[in-house]
C-alpha cells in the first residue's frame, strides 16, 4: 500500500510513478521516515535525482493555467488577409 502511495506522489513529476522503483532502483524503505510513514521530501529528492539522469521520464502534464470558460475574446494577430482587405479607415 505504501508503494502505491509513493508511486501516486511521484506521478506528480514522473510520467509513470513506478519508474522511481523500476528505473531508479529506489527501495521503498529508503523513502520512509523513521516512524514508517512516507517521507515526501525524500521522494522529491529521489525523483529529482532520477530526472537529472533520465529527463525523458518527466510527466508531460502541463498545468492548464487560467480557464475562462470562453467569457473573454482573445485578441489575434493580424493576418495577410487583414492586410489585403485594409481600407485605411
Amino acid at each position: 500500500m505504501q508503494r502505491k502511495e509513493v508511486e501516486a506522489y511521484a506521478a506528480k513529476q514522473l510520467a509513470v510513478g513506478a519508474d522511481l522503483f523500476d528505473v531508479g532502483k529506489v527501495a521503498l524503505d529508503d523513502l520512509l521516515a523513521p516512524n514508517g510513514e512516507i517521507d515526501t521530501e525524500t521522494i522529491d529528492a529521489a525523483v529529482e535525482a532520477l530526472l537529472l539522469q533520465r529527463p525523458g521520464l518527466r510527466s508531460n502534464n502541463a498545468p492548464w493555467g487560467e480557464v475562462q470558460g470562453g467569457t473573454e475574446i482573445a485578441e489575434r494577430s493580424p493576418t495577410m488577409h487583414d492586410a489585403l482587405n485594409f481600407t485605411g479607415r
